[in-house]
């Protein structure tokens, strides 16, 4: 009897830095099929053709048309889970961006150990963030929800920090 092999999710690694691309490359070998881009211009049509299992975008956020990019852009493949990828992080922009539901934010820096973990958290449904971006959105969380217009929700964060 053949055995059945089952087949590694896709990510798609969005970035127009070539060495980003390839130490993203190295760090997701074995564990996925990984596919590449470097223009902004063809980000759309390989999500559409891929359907990835999980994004990494290495760009800056204006140039993927800010929060309402980013929200056109999940809408294309709703499955798929997105992780931002940013040199210069700021706790604005990271807040922004998981509003946007997207799974994830890292800086460019990240340690390979922590960003193995969160491809894996963020894989599983979770959401990766910074320590002083959960404290904030918790905040904001329990502010709305002690107004009542909000319930508690179920997916659970994970921070680098």
């Amino acid at each position: 009897m053949a055995e059945r092999r089952t087949a590694m999710p896709v990510v798609l690694i969005a970035s127009p830095n070539a060495a980003v691309r390839r130490r993203l490359r190295r760090e997701l070998e074995g564990a996925f099929t990984v596919y590449e881009i470097a223009e902004r211009s063809a980000l759309e049509g390989s999500i559409a053709d891929l359907q990835p299992a999980l994004l990494l975008f290495d760009f800056p956020l204006r140039q993927l048309g800010g929060v309402e990019g980013l929200q056109a852009i999940r809408k294309m493949c709703p499955s798929t889970k997105s992780i931002l990828i940013t040199s210069t992080p700021s706790q604005e922009e990271e807040i922004s961006v998981l509003k946007a539901l997207d799974r994830g934010y890292c800086p460019r820096g990240i340690t390979p150990a922590h960003f193995r973990k969160a491809m894996e958290k963020v894989q599983e449904g979770e959401i990766w963030a910074s320590r002083n971006v959960v404290s904030h959105i918790l905040f904001e969380l329990a502010s709305l929800t002690h107004a009542g217009n909000m319930k508690t929700p179920a997916a659970r964060v994970n921070n680098y920090c």
